[in-house]
């Protein structure tokens, strides 16, 4: 759908399943049109709400993830910061403070480096001691890093499965809409609940003013500006 919300989209869509429901069930020699297009709309419409769902099932889950990765990395920045400045003032490397990396992934990074130049120094019990702790730390963190990815990585492959979604509904909405006028005009309720946010029918199906067969009371709805109608 042309610049407009997924909120809207969901809305319309839904809409359009109602009038293609409501014309299937409409008697036989009524709103033969829509009859002809109400499954092909009807299934385009679940297949939109079917990728929508996943996409609120996987954000659900991005944000679970990433919220536990952070939880994970909170001890280990703690033990990492005291560790760096001791790690230095015993002669080794000086690591960065954990505010200086551009990423999560970066940080770990970096305590992994530190891990492995402690495990080097086994005749050290002080380096010996401070693996001990670090590296159960390091393991969750990285657990949980990793699952965290792997969540937003879902997320953006259901989005873009509702992208391919909508854009395999649009020519079937544009249609059905087009249909939906014919029968009910261009000033009726059933017509208006279809129209994209930012009036894209402006200079396409909605240019003219046949007011075809009035819809049930949809009857005297003004119709709206060149602008479209406004988002619900």
């Amino acid at each position: 759908m042309p610049a407009q919300s997924i909120t809207h989209t969901r809305r319309q869509l839904g809409r359009a399943a109602v009038t293609a429901k409501t014309a299937l069930a409409a008697p036989a020699d009524e709103q033969l049109a829509l009859k002809a297009l109400a499954p092909g709309m009807l299934a385009q419409c679940a297949a939109y709400d079917a990728a929508d769902t996943a996409v609120r099932a996987a954000e659900f889950s991005a944000t679970k993830e990433i919220r536990e990765s952070l939880a994970a990395l909170a001890p280990l920045r703690k033990i990492y910061e005291e560790a760096r400045v001791a790690v230095a003032a015993r002669g080794g490397t000086r690591y960065g403070s954990p505010t200086t990396f551009a990423t999560p992934d970066d940080f770990l990074h970096a305590v992994e480096d530190m891990e492995d130049e402690l495990s080097h120094a086994t005749d050290d019990p002080w380096s010996v001691n401070l693996l001990t702790i670090l590296t159960p730390l390091i393991e969750s963190a990285v657990k949980e890093r990793l699952e965290a990815t792997d969540a937003q990585k879902a997320l953006q492959q259901a989005q873009m499965a509702r992208d391919q979604a909508e854009g395999m509904a649009r020519p079937v909405l544009v249609q059905f809409r087009r249909a939906v006028r014919a029968t009910f005009g261009s000033s009726a309720k059933a017509h208006l609940e279809l129209r994209d946010r930012r009036g894209h029918e402006v200079t396409t199906d909605d240019n003219n003013t046949d007011t075809g067969t009035p819809a049930t009371g949809s009857t005297d709805v003004k119709q709206p500006p060149p602008g479209g109608t406004p988002g619900v």
